[in-house]
């Protein structure tokens, strides 16, 4: 499969994950980046976590707050709980 069959998976939108504010983005990158991880290998790893940054960091810009540490994930691991985050230059 190309880069062009990928993005057009992407695009059809039934693939959907609940939430897609780019922190949940973020994190369920990091998941499914967590269960491949040791099939990658350390080039194709930084790679990917280049990517999820790229992610993060346009949501901490866009909505004006980042998201912290081990509070970062709610309790089941999968979203980012809503006290992980705190206002940009606060």
């Amino acid at each position: 499969m190309n880069k062009y069959q990928i993005l057009a998976l992407m695009m059809r939108g039934n693939q959907q994950l609940g939430e897609t504010n780019l922190f949940s983005v973020a994190a369920l990158m990091a998941e499914a980046l967590a269960d491949i991880a040791g099939k990658l290998s350390e080039d194709e790893f930084y790679r990917l976590v280049s990517i999820g940054t790229a992610i993060y960091s346009h949501g901490a810009i866009e909505l004006g707050e980042v998201a912290e540490g081990d509070d970062f994930f709610s309790e089941n691991g999968t979203r980012p709980a809503t006290s992980a985050t705190r206002k940009l230059n606060s």
